[in-house]
């Protein structure tokens, strides 16, 4: 089983709105569940744990997912070894 979970700002409009409703316009056709909000993304991952559904893990992520990971982790270890200047322009 597939679903997505696409949160968006319900309070903000949206330049590619026509996008979303597509992607929402998609799910229904092909009677795939989606989440919008943290109480329906909360809800559909209990509903999925409780049908048995596993969630991927770290070892089913994809090659992009890691070296991202990755090159975020370099980043943090650079900060956190810096002598404590801030790179930020004074006020």
């Amino acid at each position: 089983m597939s679903a997505i979970f696409f949160f968006k700002d319900p309070l903000n409009a949206h330049q590619h709105a026509a996008d979303i409703e597509a992607l929402t316009r998609i799910c229904d056709v092909h009677n795939v569940p989606y989440a919008t909000n943290s109480a329906s993304g909360k809800s559909l991952v209990t509903a999925m744990a409780a049908m048995g559904l596993a969630f991927a893990n770290d070892d089913d992520e994809s090659d992009t997912v890691k070296e991202y990971k990755s090159e975020q982790q370099m980043i943090i270890q650079k900060v956190s070894q810096s002598d404590g200047e801030s790179t930020l322009p004074a006020l």
